[in-house]
């Protein structure tokens, strides 16, 4: 990832280890994927998939800081 960290609304991405793995979370800390019975599930809620998708299209896509906030999506070195 070219920044420490994505965010756009109440999403954020951050860099997950060295293999270029994306970590996702809300701004208050809580994970971003649900659980169900305890197990974690590779779900998003309908209501965060548009912040997700830019924020991911940052990253993928490798944009400054500029473009990433004509989308909408701070990033922070």
């Amino acid at each position: 990832m070219k920044f420490n960290r994505y965010t756009r609304g109440a999403i954020v991405a951050y860099p997950f280890d060295e293999h270029g793995s994306v970590g996702l979370r809300y701004s208050d800390g809580r994970g971003l994927l649900r659980t169900s019975n305890g197990i974690p599930r590779s779900v998003v809620d309908r209501s965060d998939v548009a912040d997700v998708t830019v924020i991911l299209a940052c990253i993928t896509e490798d944009l400054d800081q500029a473009a990433c906030s004509r989308r909408g999506v701070e990033a922070v070195p």
